[in-house]
């Protein structure tokens, strides 16, 4: 008997359709359970990589939350510095600035050449614009929706008065190479160092200096740089404050490219210096020094490797680094054309007579605080 029946006071139900046998019936079945079952894993599997994904990406989220933190560190004129104080990085297009609740007009400005992001413990300098000069109530606000803010006058036109900051200063008639042992030099032009328009790997003659020398123990290589402050109208003892900007690399004689595969040729364990000076012009050069030594404004990641040795250390990889000088400006440290010259001074033994150091310069910048 097959088929559905519902005559008199029987109901006969019966699931397998008329004329297919018990055992096919059985394996159909079969298949059919079989097809649901792996679906539904299937799916039970892509929602536990999903939910897993997800629960991944909202904890690194949620961490790096917690370890992300800025604050307004100065407001000057119609400029505002911003320091990080947290442990990552921060980019620096994730910032946006409000005058009284409405959008203001921000272009990072500093410190040079302008960072995408700024690292932990370091700064960046804002300039806005399309405002007028009052009182505001000034509110930064960052990722993750953290935000500082306070109440500042705001002038615009520049900074308030004094001190004041200058434009870029690009290097003019200088760029000159001394050094001992045979001279490197693939011919300066103030082009080629007036922007960082080179990088890991990429740096030529085109678009760098490349300065140095062959042969030499001891070595003593300087490099000068003229820097024309001349329409500022100021004089040396006005100046409060400079910066030089640097970046490159320094390498033994068999690269040109910043890529690391060839480090500077100075005797292993000596821990080559990069020295900077400021001419007097009554005579002699003044070390460009910090509070706690020479050599503790250099950038981070500053570093000439010695030894001579393929792929050993960050030296003759592309970097950047800067000086500065806070105090103790006199009318000698300009010339009375208004130029301020700066020397790269770079010594020390080689690993003998027949070695080679080159120094690769990609830019050279230099601002001014003055009043």
């Amino acid at each position: 008997m097959s088929g559905i029946y519902l005559f008199g006071k029987e109901q006969i139900l019966t699931m397998r359709p008329k004329g297919i046998s018990n055992l096919i019936f059985a394996v159909i079945m079969i298949i059919i359970v079989i097809f649901l079952a792996t679906g539904f894993l299937y799916w039970t599997l892509g929602v536990g990589e999903t939910f897993e994904n997800s629960t991944e990406g909202s904890t690194k989220s949620s961490l790096k939350k917690t370890q992300t933190s800025f604050f307004i560190t100065n407001i000057d004129g119609d400029e505002i510095t911003l320091k990080n104080n947290g442990q990552v990085s921060i980019d620096v297009d994730d910032f946006s600035f409000y005058l009284n609740g409405s959008q203001a007009t921000s272009n990072a400005v500093g410190p040079l050449p302008i960072p995408s992001s700024i690292d932990p413990s370091e700064v960046v300098t804002f300039e806005l614009s399309g405002f007028s000069d009052d009182n505001y109530l000034v509110r930064v606000t960052g990722p993750f929706g953290l935000a500082d803010e306070v109440f500042e006058e705001l002038t615009s036109g520049g900074p308030g008065p004094g001190p004041f900051f200058s434009d870029v200063d690009r290097p003019s008639s200088a760029g000159t190479l001394t050094t001992t042992g045979t001279v490197r030099n693939d011919f300066y032009t103030a082009l080629e160092v007036s922007t960082q328009n080179c990088g890991q790997g990429t740096c030529d003659t085109g678009d760098s200096w490349g300065a140095g020398f062959d042969d030499a123990n001891p070595a003593n290589t300087q490099v000068d740089w003229d820097f024309d402050l001349s329409a500022l109208g100021i004089s040396g003892s006005d100046i409060e404050n400079i910066t030089i900007y640097g970046g490159g690399c320094w390498q033994g004689g068999a690269s040109r490219n910043c890529n690391g595969a060839d480090d500077a040729e100075f005797t292993v364990l000596t821990e080559p210096q990069l020295h900077v000076y400021i001419y007097d012009w009554t005579g002699g050069w003044d070390q460009i020094t910090c509070e706690s030594g020479t050599h503790n404004c250099i950038g981070p990641g500053y570093n000439i490797t010695d030894g001579g040795n393929n792929f050993a250390g960050p030296g003759a990889d592309y970097q950047t680094y800067q000086f500065e000088k806070t105090s103790g400006f006199t009318d000698d440290h300009m010339s009375a054309g208004g130029i301020v010259r700066i020397r790269y001074e770079l010594t020390g033994n080689t690993m003998g007579p027949s070695y080679d150091v080159r120094g690769v310069y990609d830019f050279a910048l230099l601002t001014t605080f003055y009043s």
